[in-house]
C-alpha cells in the first residue's frame, strides 16, 4: 500500500489564493450600483425602495412605488408586485397629468406581465407537469389556476384597443390564451 500525506492547515482558514479571490469578489460586489444593476439583487433593491417610500407623497411616491413593484416582480414576489402596481394605476387614473394615457399604458402593461408571472408561478411551478412551460402549450400543461392568465388577458385586450400594433402585447395575449386552451380561436 502506498501512503500519501495530505497537507494540513486549519480547516476554517482558506489558502492564500482563495483569500485573494475573496477580496476580488468583495471588491467587485462593492462596485455594483444596486439601483441600476438589472436583474440582480432584486430583494435588496426592493427593500431599498420600500425604505425610500416612507414619507414620500404625490408623484414622487407613485414613481417610486412603480419601481418598487417592478423590483418585487423581479424578486419573485408576485402578489406584492401586483398590489403595488395596482396602487400606482389607481393613483394615476385619478391624477390630472399630461401624457397620462402613455403612462397608464406602461403601468397596465407591467401589471399584465405581473399577472402572466402569477399564472406561471401558480401553474408551471406549483402544478408542474413534464410538459409545463413548453411552447406550444399542450393540453396537459394548460393552467389549472386561471386567475393570472385571465387578468392578463383583460388588461392586454384593453391595451391593444389603444395600441393594436404593440407586438409585445400581441405576443403576451397569444401566450395567455394558450395557457387557457383558448388559442387561436379566442385571440
Amino acid at each position: 500500500a502506498v501512503a500519501f500525506e495530505v497537507p494540513t492547515r486549519e480547516a476554517d482558514e482558506p489558502d492564500e489564493k482563495t483569500k485573494e479571490m475573496i477580496k476580488h469578489v468583495e471588491h467587485a460586489i462593492s462596485q455594483i450600483d444596486i439601483k441600476t444593476a438589472p436583474y440582480v439583487l432584486n430583494n435588496i433593491k426592493a427593500a431599498s425602495f420600500a425604505r425610500e417610500l416612507e414619507g414620500l407623497t404625490g408623484n414622487k411616491r407613485v414613481n417610486k412605488l412603480f419601481l418598487y413593484g417592478i423590483e418585487l416582480l423581479n424578486a419573485g414576489k408576485i402578489d406584492e408586485s401586483i398590489a403595488a402596481v395596482k396602487e400606482v394605476l389607481a393613483a394615476m387614473e385619478v391624477a390630472n397629468t399630461e401624457s397620462k394615457a402613455d403612462k397608464i399604458f406602461k403601468v397596465k402593461k407591467q401589471l399584465a406581465i405581473a399577472y402572466m408571472r402569477k399564472g406561471e408561478q401558480d401553474n408551471c411551478i406549483i402544478n408542474h407537469t413534464n410538459e409545463s412551460c413548453i411552447i406550444p402549450i399542450s393540453v396537459k400543461a394548460q393552467h389549472v389556476l386561471k386567475e393570472g392568465s385571465e387578468e392578463a388577458i383583460k388588461l392586454i385586450n384593453e391595451l391593444l384597443t389603444h395600441n393594436p400594433n404593440d407586438y409585445e402585447c400581441q405576443y403576451l395575449l397569444n401566450i395567455a390564451h394558450m395557457t387557457l386552451g383558448q388559442y387561436p380561436h379566442k385571440v
